[in-house]
């Protein structure tokens, strides 16, 4: 009965330690995407704005971007939407997490 006793506490530690193990590597996969989205964000943005400054206007579509800019990201994580509004306006642009 005593040793029973001591494999059932034996399992219940290592189960709530596997669970917050578990909890723990989910909020940095969490914390990771976050900084994956803002990252994405920004090289965007940079991109848009060096071919505004080399060029004289916005580019037309993302393509144009992952081309001439170089611009690269993981499309199985993130879609996202490229609206050219006019060579003047700043593009219309939404990242969202797949």
């Amino acid at each position: 009965m005593k040793l029973l006793k001591r494999h059932l506490i034996s399992i219940l530690i290592f189960l709530t330690a596997l669970l917050l193990m578990l909890a723990g590597i989910r909020t940095m996969n969490v914390s990771t995407r976050k900084d994956q989205y803002n990252n994405l964000e920004k090289a965007i943005n940079t991109s848009i704005l060096e071919c505004y400054i080399q060029e004289g206007h916005y580019p037309e579509n993302l393509k144009e971007l992952e081309n001439e800019y170089h611009l690269t990201y993981d499309h199985s994580l993130f879609k996202v939407t490229y609206k050219f509004i006019n060579e003047d306006d700043y593009p219309d642009v939404h990242i969202t997490i797949l």
